[in-house]
C-alpha cells in the first residue's frame, strides 16, 4: 500500500504562490473572469451566503410567495439555505440523462406558486430554461460547480459562484452572486448583503492549510481519519451566512491566477475521460450531457451495473485516490435531513443518480499521473466488458473566454 490519495477535486495551489504579494482589485480580475460588470457582483463569505442573499432579496419582492424548486439529489447546503431565508423548498426529480429537472416533476412543483427554481450546474452542465410560463417565477443558476460559466446577455437569471474547498478557485472561503442587470432585484439583494455580519475569517492561513493539505501524501493521511469527516455528506444546520471577510481580495487574485494558468490541463483532461467512456457501451456506463458544458470540479459518470461501479470505486482508489460516490442519498435520505422532508414522494430520477454516481478526480494533483490513472480506469472497464474499443484520446474544443485583466501578475506555475 503506498501513502498517497489523489482529493477528487480543487486546483490546489503551492504555498509559495499564495504568499506572493497579491493584487486588491480581485473584483475587476472576478469580472473579466466571469463577464458580468463588477457593480453587479455581491461578494459574500461562502456560495451558501450568495444563495441566501438571492433569496432574501427575490422574497423582498415577492413577499407573498415561499416555495423555491430544488433538486431532490443535491449539496444540503442549498435547501438549508432555503430554510434559514424563511422559505420552503420543494423538491423536484432529475433527469439522470442530462442531471437538469425531470419535466413532469417541475411542471408538478409550479402548480405550488414558485418564488423561485434553483438550476444547479452539476459538474459544470449547464441547464436550459424550462418551457413553460414562468411570469411569477425566477430562476437562480447554481454555478458552485461550474466556475467558467460566462454571462450571456439573452439570460435574465441571477448566478452565484463558491469560492470553498475544493472548488475551482479553492480558497477555502468566499462566494459570489452576480446579478444579470441593475433594478429593483440588485437593490433588495444588496440590502440583504448590507444587513449581514462581515466574516473574521482569516483566509489566508486556512487557505495555506488547505492548499497545502491537498498534497496527496498529505491528503491519504487525513481521508484515514474518519473523525473529519472527509467525503461524508450531512445536514449542516445552521450555516452562518456573512459577507466577504476583507482580506480576502489578494488570495482571490491569487488562487484566480493559478486557476487560469491551468485550465487547458484541465480541459485536456476532461476530454480524455470522455473519449474513455465514449469507447464504452452506453447500457454499462455513460456520462450525462448538455449543450456547452463548461470545466466540472469533478468529471460524472454513471454506471448502471453495481459491480462494475463497485470496481471502479474499489480499484482506482486503491491505486489512485480520487474517485468518489458524490452524494450517496437523495436529500431525505442525508443524515440531519429535516424531519418528514419529501415524505410521501418518490423521485426514481434523483434516486437512481445516487445510486450510479461516480466522480472522477479534476485536480491540479493529478498532473503527471493522468495517464496512468486513465489506463487503470481502462483496464477495469475492459475486465467487465464494458470497453468496446481502445481510442486514442480527444482534445477538448478551444473556447472564447475573455482574459484575466494584465494587472495580476504571478509567478507561472509552469516554468520554462
Amino acid at each position: 500500500m503506498t501513502c498517497f490519495t489523489l482529493p477528487p477535486s480543487g486546483n490546489a495551489v503551492p504555498v509559495s504562490f499564495l504568499l506572493e504579494a497579491g493584487d486588491e482589485d480581485f473584483a475587476a480580475a472576478f469580472s473579466a473572469h466571469s463577464g458580468y460588470p463588477a457593480d453587479r457582483i455581491l461578494f459574500t463569505a461562502s456560495g451558501a451566503s450568495a444563495l441566501y442573499v438571492a433569496l432574501r432579496g427575490l422574497a423582498a419582492l415577492r413577499p407573498n410567495l415561499r416555495a423555491v424548486a430544488v433538486p431532490a439529489w443535491c449539496c444540503p447546503s442549498v435547501p438549508q439555505c432555503v430554510i434559514q431565508a424563511g422559505l420552503e423548498p420543494v423538491l423536484v426529480d432529475l433527469d439522470p440523462a442530462t442531471l437538469g429537472y425531470d419535466a413532469a416533476s417541475l411542471s408538478e412543483a409550479s402548480g405550488q406558486g414558485l418564488l423561485a427554481v434553483i438550476l444547479v450546474h452539476f459538474f459544470g452542465l449547464p441547464q436550459p430554461m424550462p418551457a413553460g410560463d414562468w411570469k411569477d417565477t425566477s430562476f437562480l443558476r447554481d454555478c458552485a460547480q461550474d466556475f467558467d460559466h460566462r454571462r450571456d446577455p439573452e439570460d435574465a437569471s441571477p448566478c452565484f459562484y463558491s469560492f470553498g474547498r475544493g472548488k475551482a478557485l479553492n480558497a477555502g472561503h468566499g462566494g459570489a452572486l452576480c446579478l444579470p442587470g441593475p433594478g429593483p432585484l440588485l437593490e433588495a439583494c444588496r440590502s440583504a448583503l448590507e444587513s449581514l455580519p462581515r466574516s473574521r475569517e482569516r483566509t489566508l492561513p486556512k487557505a495555506l492549510a488547505i492548499n497545502l493539505l491537498s498534497q496527496p501524501r498529505l491528503f491519504w493521511a487525513l481521508s484515514r481519519m474518519p473523525f473529519l469527516g472527509l467525503g461524508t455528506t450531512v445536514w449542516k444546520a445552521p450555516i452562518a451566512m456573512e459577507s466577504m471577510a476583507a482580506g480576502f481580495h489578494p488570495l482571490g487574485a491569487a488562487c484566480l491566477e493559478a486557476y487560469l494558468q491551468r485550465r487547458d490541463f484541465y480541459r485536456k483532461l476532461i476530454g480524455k475521460y470522455r473519449a474513455l467512456i465514449q469507447a464504452c457501451d452506453g447500457d454499462s456506463i455513460r456520462c450525462p450531457t448538455a449543450p456547452q458544458a463548461g470545466l466540472p470540479t469533478r468529471f460524472a459518470l454513471l454506471a448502471r451495473d453495481p459491480d462494475l461501479c463497485d470496481a471502479l470505486y474499489k480499484g482506482a482508489n486503491a491505486r489512485f485516490g480520487g474517485v468518489t460516490r458524490m452524494y450517496p442519498e437523495i436529500l431525505p435520505g442525508l443524515p440531519g435531513a429535516p424531519a418528514g422532508f419529501g415524505a410521501g414522494r418518490e423521485f426514481p430520477g434523483a434516486s437512481r443518480v445516487a445510486k450510479e454516481i461516480l466522480t472522477l478526480p479534476v485536480t491540479a494533483e493529478l498532473m503527471g499521473r493522468e495517464d496512468a490513472f486513465l489506463e487503470c480506469l481502462a483496464e477495469i472497464l475492459e475486465k467487465h466488458g464494458a470497453l468496446r474499443k481502445r481510442s486514442a484520446p480527444k482534445q477538448a474544443p478551444a473556447r472564447d473566454w475573455t482574459p484575466i485583466r494584465p494587472f495580476i501578475r504571478r509567478p507561472s506555475l509552469f516554468p520554462t
